[in-house]
Protein backbone atom coordinates (compact mmCIF):
# COMPACT_ATOMS: atom_id res chain seq x y z
CA UNK A 1 0.00 0.00 0.00
CA UNK A 2 2.80 2.41 0.84
CA UNK A 3 4.40 1.70 -2.16
CA UNK A 4 1.56 2.51 -4.00
CA UNK A 5 1.04 5.91 -2.67
CA UNK A 6 4.49 7.04 -3.22
CA UNK A 7 4.54 6.04 -6.93
CA UNK A 8 0.87 8.05 -7.22
CA UNK A 9 2.46 10.63 -5.53
CA UNK A 10 5.81 10.79 -7.77
CA UNK A 11 3.79 10.10 -10.89
CA UNK A 12 1.71 13.51 -9.43
CA UNK A 13 4.85 15.52 -8.98
CA UNK A 14 5.63 13.96 -12.50
CA UNK A 15 2.36 15.39 -13.97
CA UNK A 16 2.59 19.08 -12.45
CA UNK A 17 6.07 19.47 -13.60
CA UNK A 18 4.88 18.70 -17.29
CA UNK A 19 2.22 21.01 -17.37
CA UNK A 20 4.22 23.83 -15.42
CA UNK A 21 7.69 23.76 -16.68
CA UNK A 22 9.79 25.86 -14.76
CA UNK A 23 10.53 28.94 -16.74
CA UNK A 24 14.44 29.30 -18.09
CA UNK A 25 15.34 32.82 -16.16
CA UNK A 26 12.32 34.59 -14.01
CA UNK A 27 13.39 38.21 -13.70
CA UNK A 28 13.61 40.58 -10.55
CA UNK A 29 10.43 41.81 -10.13
CA UNK A 30 11.42 45.37 -8.79
CA UNK A 31 11.84 47.44 -11.81
CA UNK A 32 11.46 51.08 -10.53
CA UNK A 33 14.32 52.75 -8.20
CA UNK A 34 14.14 55.71 -7.72
CA UNK A 35 17.44 55.49 -5.62
CA UNK A 36 18.53 59.19 -6.05
CA UNK A 37 13.75 60.81 -5.06
CA UNK A 38 13.49 62.34 -8.38
CA UNK A 39 9.73 60.79 -8.41
CA UNK A 40 6.79 61.77 -6.44
CA UNK A 41 4.82 58.63 -4.55
CA UNK A 42 2.14 59.08 -8.01
CA UNK A 43 4.77 59.62 -11.02
CA UNK A 44 6.85 56.24 -9.66
CA UNK A 45 2.87 54.55 -9.80
CA UNK A 46 2.77 55.61 -13.25
CA UNK A 47 6.08 54.59 -14.16
CA UNK A 48 5.63 51.30 -13.04
CA UNK A 49 2.30 50.90 -14.06
CA UNK A 50 4.17 51.42 -17.56
CA UNK A 51 7.23 49.21 -16.83
CA UNK A 52 4.11 46.50 -16.21
CA UNK A 53 2.18 46.97 -19.33
CA UNK A 54 5.23 47.17 -21.39
CA UNK A 55 6.27 43.82 -20.02
CA UNK A 56 3.22 42.28 -20.66
CA UNK A 57 3.40 43.36 -24.56
CA UNK A 58 6.57 43.03 -25.86
CA UNK A 59 7.88 39.68 -23.19
CA UNK A 60 11.12 41.64 -22.38
CA UNK A 61 12.00 43.28 -19.47
CA UNK A 62 12.11 46.87 -18.43
CA UNK A 63 14.10 48.90 -15.20
CA UNK A 64 13.94 52.16 -14.79
CA UNK A 65 16.87 53.88 -11.96
CA UNK A 66 17.85 56.49 -10.66
CA UNK A 67 21.07 57.31 -8.90
CA UNK A 68 23.04 60.21 -6.69
CA UNK A 69 26.12 58.66 -6.77
CA UNK A 70 27.85 56.31 -9.46
CA UNK A 71 30.82 54.99 -7.43
CA UNK A 72 32.85 56.32 -10.49
CA UNK A 73 31.39 54.29 -12.94
CA UNK A 74 30.64 55.79 -16.18
CA UNK A 75 26.84 55.60 -16.67
CA UNK A 76 26.53 52.96 -19.11
CA UNK A 77 28.92 50.74 -17.07
CA UNK A 78 26.83 51.33 -13.81
CA UNK A 79 23.71 50.51 -15.54
CA UNK A 80 24.54 47.49 -17.00
CA UNK A 81 26.27 46.09 -14.39
CA UNK A 82 23.52 46.68 -12.49
CA UNK A 83 21.17 45.15 -15.00
CA UNK A 84 23.38 42.10 -15.12
CA UNK A 85 24.26 40.98 -11.27
CA UNK A 86 20.48 41.63 -9.83
CA UNK A 87 18.92 39.24 -12.24
CA UNK A 88 17.17 41.39 -14.84
CA UNK A 89 16.31 40.03 -18.22
CA UNK A 90 13.73 37.93 -19.57
CA UNK A 91 15.09 34.22 -21.46
CA UNK A 92 18.02 32.84 -22.12
CA UNK A 93 19.35 36.06 -23.47
CA UNK A 94 18.12 38.47 -20.86
CA UNK A 95 16.05 40.01 -23.02
CA UNK A 96 14.99 44.02 -21.75
CA UNK A 97 16.83 47.09 -21.42
CA UNK A 98 17.54 49.59 -18.26
CA UNK A 99 16.91 53.42 -18.28
CA UNK A 100 19.17 54.92 -15.74
CA UNK A 101 19.17 58.89 -14.58
CA UNK A 102 22.61 59.44 -13.36
CA UNK A 103 22.42 62.64 -11.00
CA UNK A 104 26.30 62.73 -10.46
CA UNK A 105 27.39 62.44 -13.96
CA UNK A 106 24.59 64.00 -15.32
CA UNK A 107 23.64 61.26 -17.90
CA UNK A 108 20.87 59.40 -18.95
CA UNK A 109 21.82 56.10 -20.43
CA UNK A 110 19.17 53.59 -22.40
CA UNK A 111 21.29 50.37 -21.96
CA UNK A 112 19.67 47.32 -23.90
CA UNK A 113 20.08 43.34 -23.75
CA UNK A 114 18.93 40.18 -25.67
CA UNK A 115 16.11 40.94 -28.38
CA UNK A 116 15.84 44.79 -26.87
CA UNK A 117 19.43 45.21 -28.32
CA UNK A 118 18.55 43.62 -31.90
CA UNK A 119 15.42 45.67 -31.96
CA UNK A 120 17.05 49.33 -31.46
CA UNK A 121 18.94 50.16 -34.00
CA UNK A 122 21.49 53.00 -33.74
CA UNK A 123 19.13 55.65 -35.66
CA UNK A 124 16.38 54.09 -33.43
CA UNK A 125 18.42 54.47 -30.45
CA UNK A 126 18.50 58.57 -31.23
CA UNK A 127 15.05 58.82 -31.68
CA UNK A 128 14.66 57.37 -28.10
CA UNK A 129 16.86 59.95 -27.18
CA UNK A 130 15.62 63.04 -28.99
CA UNK A 131 11.80 61.89 -27.27
CA UNK A 132 13.32 62.04 -23.61
CA UNK A 133 15.87 64.70 -23.50
CA UNK A 134 13.37 67.60 -23.60
CA UNK A 135 12.02 66.24 -20.40
CA UNK A 136 15.42 65.92 -19.04
CA UNK A 137 16.66 69.29 -19.38
CA UNK A 138 13.34 70.40 -17.89
CA UNK A 139 13.58 68.10 -14.78
CA UNK A 140 10.62 65.89 -16.00
CA UNK A 141 12.53 62.79 -15.07
CA UNK A 142 9.05 60.82 -14.94
CA UNK A 143 7.74 61.54 -18.08
CA UNK A 144 11.13 61.42 -19.68
CA UNK A 145 11.17 57.58 -18.15
CA UNK A 146 7.72 56.55 -19.57
CA UNK A 147 8.82 58.68 -23.06
CA UNK A 148 11.80 55.85 -22.62
CA UNK A 149 9.11 52.97 -22.46
CA UNK A 150 6.74 54.23 -24.56
CA UNK A 151 9.18 54.72 -27.78
CA UNK A 152 10.86 51.40 -27.33
CA UNK A 153 7.54 49.43 -27.00
CA UNK A 154 6.40 51.31 -30.71
CA UNK A 155 9.62 49.86 -32.47
CA UNK A 156 8.62 46.70 -31.03
CA UNK A 157 5.09 46.86 -32.62
CA UNK A 158 7.18 48.00 -35.98
CA UNK A 159 8.96 45.33 -36.20
CA UNK A 160 13.08 44.30 -36.59
CA UNK A 161 14.85 46.99 -38.45
CA UNK A 162 14.31 46.60 -42.00
CA UNK A 163 15.97 43.98 -43.76
CA UNK A 164 16.60 41.90 -40.60
CA UNK A 165 15.02 38.78 -38.95
CA UNK A 166 15.90 38.20 -35.27
CA UNK A 167 17.26 34.35 -34.81
CA UNK A 168 15.55 33.48 -31.38
CA UNK A 169 18.30 30.50 -30.89
CA UNK A 170 21.53 32.31 -31.31
CA UNK A 171 20.00 35.88 -30.30
CA UNK A 172 21.57 37.46 -33.48
CA UNK A 173 20.16 39.56 -36.31
CA UNK A 174 20.35 38.03 -40.14
CA UNK A 175 20.14 39.78 -43.04
CA UNK A 176 17.15 38.93 -45.03
CA UNK A 177 17.98 38.89 -48.74
CA UNK A 178 14.83 39.40 -50.96
CA UNK A 179 13.96 40.29 -54.19
CA UNK A 180 10.50 42.01 -55.06
CA UNK A 181 8.60 41.28 -58.05
CA UNK A 182 9.37 44.64 -60.00
CA UNK A 183 13.14 44.38 -59.35
CA UNK A 184 12.67 40.49 -60.77
CA UNK A 185 10.61 41.72 -64.14
CA UNK A 186 13.74 44.62 -64.45
CA UNK A 187 16.14 42.29 -64.02
CA UNK A 188 15.22 39.44 -66.37
CA UNK A 189 14.12 42.54 -69.22
CA UNK A 190 17.76 43.65 -68.91
CA UNK A 191 18.96 40.59 -69.03
CA UNK A 192 17.10 39.66 -72.05
CA UNK A 193 18.48 42.82 -73.86
CA UNK A 194 22.18 42.33 -73.04
CA UNK A 195 21.67 38.20 -74.20
CA UNK A 196 19.90 39.66 -77.87
CA UNK A 197 22.20 42.15 -78.04
CA UNK A 198 25.54 40.02 -77.77
CA UNK A 199 24.05 37.00 -79.52
CA UNK A 200 23.40 39.49 -82.73
CA UNK A 201 26.50 40.83 -82.09
CA UNK A 202 28.48 37.50 -82.31
CA UNK A 203 26.33 36.15 -85.07
CA UNK A 204 27.05 39.45 -87.19
CA UNK A 205 30.79 39.25 -86.98
CA UNK A 206 30.80 35.02 -87.55
CA UNK A 207 28.29 34.97 -90.93
CA UNK A 208 31.02 35.86 -93.46
CA UNK A 209 31.11 32.33 -95.49
CA UNK A 210 34.40 30.52 -96.47
CA UNK A 211 33.81 30.24 -100.18
CA UNK A 212 33.27 34.05 -100.89
CA UNK A 213 36.20 35.54 -98.19
CA UNK A 214 39.69 34.44 -98.03
CA UNK A 215 41.75 36.41 -95.14
CA UNK A 216 45.52 38.00 -97.07
CA UNK A 217 47.44 36.29 -94.59
CA UNK A 218 50.67 36.85 -96.75
CA UNK A 219 50.66 40.89 -96.73
CA UNK A 220 49.18 41.15 -93.32
CA UNK A 221 51.05 38.10 -91.51
CA UNK A 222 54.07 40.03 -91.11
CA UNK A 223 56.11 39.82 -87.26
CA UNK A 224 58.12 42.92 -86.59
CA UNK A 225 60.49 42.73 -83.48
CA UNK A 226 62.34 45.43 -82.07
CA UNK A 227 64.57 45.72 -79.49
CA UNK A 228 64.07 48.16 -76.10
CA UNK A 229 66.51 48.80 -73.47
CA UNK A 230 65.85 51.28 -70.40
CA UNK A 231 68.82 51.89 -68.21
CA UNK A 232 68.45 53.35 -64.50
CA UNK A 233 70.20 56.34 -64.07
CA UNK A 234 69.75 57.30 -60.70
CA UNK A 235 67.19 56.67 -57.81
CA UNK A 236 66.16 58.91 -55.14
CA UNK A 237 64.09 57.94 -52.24
CA UNK A 238 62.95 60.72 -49.52
CA UNK A 239 61.28 59.83 -46.03
CA UNK A 240 59.27 60.94 -44.74
CA UNK A 241 57.68 60.82 -40.68
CA UNK A 242 53.24 61.03 -41.00
CA UNK A 243 52.16 61.08 -37.53
CA UNK A 244 49.76 58.78 -36.59
CA UNK A 245 45.86 61.00 -36.20
CA UNK A 246 45.37 60.93 -32.30
CA UNK A 247 41.98 59.96 -30.79
CA UNK A 248 40.21 61.46 -27.53
CA UNK A 249 37.96 60.16 -25.11
CA UNK A 250 34.40 62.06 -23.89
CA UNK A 251 30.80 61.53 -22.98
CA UNK A 252 28.85 59.39 -25.26
CA UNK A 253 25.53 61.40 -26.66
CA UNK A 254 24.66 59.12 -29.19
CA UNK A 255 23.66 55.89 -29.50
CA UNK A 256 24.89 52.59 -31.52
CA UNK A 257 27.05 50.15 -31.52
CA UNK A 258 28.10 47.55 -28.88
CA UNK A 259 30.16 46.40 -25.39
CA UNK A 260 30.50 44.34 -23.09
CA UNK A 261 30.02 44.86 -19.52
CA UNK A 262 31.47 43.29 -16.09
CA UNK A 263 29.92 39.70 -16.77
CA UNK A 264 30.96 39.31 -19.97
CA UNK A 265 27.32 39.97 -21.44
CA UNK A 266 27.04 42.25 -24.74
CA UNK A 267 25.02 44.97 -24.60
CA UNK A 268 23.82 47.92 -26.58
CA UNK A 269 22.41 51.57 -26.15
CA UNK A 270 23.07 55.10 -26.19
CA UNK A 271 23.24 57.64 -23.58
CA UNK A 272 23.43 61.74 -23.45
CA UNK A 273 24.41 64.71 -21.07
CA UNK A 274 21.70 67.00 -19.45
Amino acid sequence: MKLAIKYYTMLLFGLVFFLFPTPQHAANEIKVLDHAGLFTLEEKAKVEQEVKSFIAATNMDAVVLTINNAEGYATRDYAADFYDYNGYGIGKHFDGFIFIIDMDNREFYVVTSGKTHALLSDSRINTILDNAEPYMRNGNYALASQSVINTIEQFNLEGMPNGYIYNEETGQLIKQKKITGLEFLFAFVIASIAAIAAYASVNTKYSLKKSTYSYPYTSQGQLNLSTQKNDLVDVRVTKRFIPRPTTTRGTTTRGGGSFTSGSGRSHGGGGRGF
